[in-house]
């Protein structure tokens, strides 16, 4: 089946549109790299934990009684912490939750890395070379997690914030949402000067249908980047179904 071309007057092309979030295209949003330092530090925290022991047990006696108290103390809050945490950022990670993964970086950020840099710096604390090598090696893990937590946080949150207007949109319906909708569009598309967005309907002003289909083109592709799904339901002089493509003059204004 040929398509006419269209005539060479300037006019308005109607190309109705409707925007969904695919769960079938849906991009994933877990990060592989955090993903990868929480599987190497939950085998890595064992190790931590008995190199601890074992040095805590040899220089016990050495340290004042105040000492004593605070490294107990503080090798207990780093445990507990990094399970909470791995918990945490796995979760998080893996199951795209934000909160979860807010509490990860909370809990690396405030509690754990003072607690780690309390122990590494102060030098009454008599810090022996295995301890500072293990103490060296969870800290490079924290900072390399939190630095990738953050990334893969700022993605989710934009995510979400996208869905949330999708949601309004398709949910409240005559309550403000089309106009929310309509901004959300234009400003994915507010490049192209030929490109109107109406509602849940696009307008593509083109001359011949040279300058139409790589616009179209353009169109689709900007709105895939940014997760944004498209059923064609008509196009140029034909209507778009499950039958195939049937006469749609009509849709031509």
């Amino acid at each position: 089946m040929s398509i006419t071309k269209p005539k060479t007057t300037r006019k308005p092309i109607f190309f109705p549109l409707s925007f969904f979030l695919s769960p079938e295209g849906q991009m994933v949003l877990s990060s592989l790299p955090l993903q990868m330092l929480l599987y190497f530090n939950a085998f890595f925290l064992p190790f931590w934990c008995l190199s601890e022991a074992i040095m805590l047990e040899l220089k016990f006696s050495l340290l004042p009684l105040y000492y004593q108290c605070l490294l107990v103390a503080a090798y207990l809050t780093i445990v507990g912490v990094e399970a909470a945490r791995l918990f945490l950022g796995y979760v998080g990670n893996l199951q795209e939750k934000v909160p979860k993964l807010a509490g990860f970086l909370l809990l690396s950020f405030i509690i754990e890395m003072p607690v780690l840099l309390f122990i590494l710096t102060d030098h009454q604390v008599i810090c022996m070379p295995l301890e500072m090598a293990v103490h060296g090696v969870l800290l490079c893990f924290l900072i390399s997690e939190i630095v990738a937590a953050s990334f893969a946080l700022k993605d989710m949150a934009k995510h979400l914030a996208r869905q949330f207007y999708l949601v309004q949109f398709e949910g409240r319906p005559g309550r403000g949402a089309p106009v929310v909708f309509m901004q959300l569009i234009n400003e994915v598309l507010h490049e192209h000067k030929k490109v109107l967005v109406y509602l849940e309907n696009i307008l593509i002003y083109t001359e011949t249908m040279d300058d139409h289909v790589p616009l179209v083109r353009q169109v689709l592709e900007k709105l895939l980047a940014v997760n944004l799904y498209v059923k064609i339901k008509a196009y140029m002089e034909f209507q778009v179904g499950v039958d195939g493509l049937m006469d749609a003059n009509a849709m031509i204004l």
